[in-house]
């Protein structure tokens, strides 16, 4: 099930690029910060029910 999620939330996150997420497209261009947007990702998932590209936006905003 992780496998899933993991693949899952890669997936949302290939989708990202520097003109509608330029934020957290730097972070995920290193691999801590990749980990740490997946972590955040998997956090907001579980607590409030959202999608993972909608807790892409969600954290761009907030940065």
């Amino acid at each position: 099930m992780i496998t899933q999620l993991r693949t899952h939330i890669q997936n949302a996150l290939r989708a990202v690029t520097t003109e509608n997420a330029p934020n957290v497209y730097l972070a995920i261009s290193e691999q801590q910060g990749y980990k740490n947007i997946e972590d955040q990702i998997i956090r907001m998932m579980i607590s409030e029910n959202m999608t993972a590209s909608a807790c892409i936006v969600h954290i761009e905003n907030s940065l």
